[in-house]
């Protein structure tokens, strides 16, 4: 039962599902004219993912049987790592819109949803703890640059109503899809692996 939770709660850091809750969200910034919001949630998840595929093809292309690396740190989490950015930029974004104390509030529902998603790549035994750690701090790199850049200072306007309906809804058609980044990125790496000098020596 407990393992069934997890996989439920580890699906809405797939890809599939994050990439679908940054094009809602772009979609609703532009039109209610948020062009700074729309950006810097497209930029969170690009850069985000660029970084993390970048880490993965690093690790993956080691030559031979190499050992594990450093604190048993095999690939960086890319659930963990998307879901802090996306899901932490959009807590800023909300937190922007409140006043007063009213601003915490995003902040104490978003941090054990997100810490959730890690545990549960752990907890599921598809990273090791060095694994989320690496790609949780990716994510949360990735987030307070796209904050400072984009979001520092600027009022994120926009009904959040409406938008957790849309996302609600696409999150209804899309739970369980799964986008197969995995298996290219293996792809990629083999390919370097294999014709990379020092590996073909």
């Amino acid at each position: 039962m407990l393992i069934a939770l997890f996989h439920a709660i580890t699906d809405l850091g797939d890809s599939a599902v994050t990439c679908a809750t940054v094009v809602v969200a772009a979609v609703v910034f532009l039109f209610y004219k948020q062009k700074r919001a729309a950006l810097a949630i497209i930029v969170a998840f690009v850069f985000t993912a660029v970084l993390i595929i970048l880490g993965k093809i690093i690790l993956y292309s080691r030559c031979g049987d190499a050992p594990n690396t450093l604190f048993d740190l095999k690939s960086p989490s890319g659930h963990s790592a998307i879901s802090v950015a996306v899901y932490g930029t959009l807590t800023i974004m909300i937190a922007s819109s409140q006043s007063g104390k009213r601003r915490i509030i995003p902040y104490l529902l978003s941090i054990p949803f997100i810490t959730l998603i890690v545990a549960s790549r752990v907890v599921l035994g598809a990273h090791s703890v060095s694994d989320v750690v690496v790609g949780s701090s990716i994510g949360l790199i990735s987030c307070l640059s796209v904050w400072g850049v984009f979001l520092k200072g600027e009022v994120t306007r926009c009904p959040w109503v409406p938008f957790s309906v849309v996302s609600l809804i696409v999150l209804g058609v899309l739970y369980g899809t799964h986008f197969p980044a995995e298996a290219l990125i293996d792809w990629v790496a083999q390919y370097i692996r294999l014709h990379i000098r020092s590996c073909s020596a």
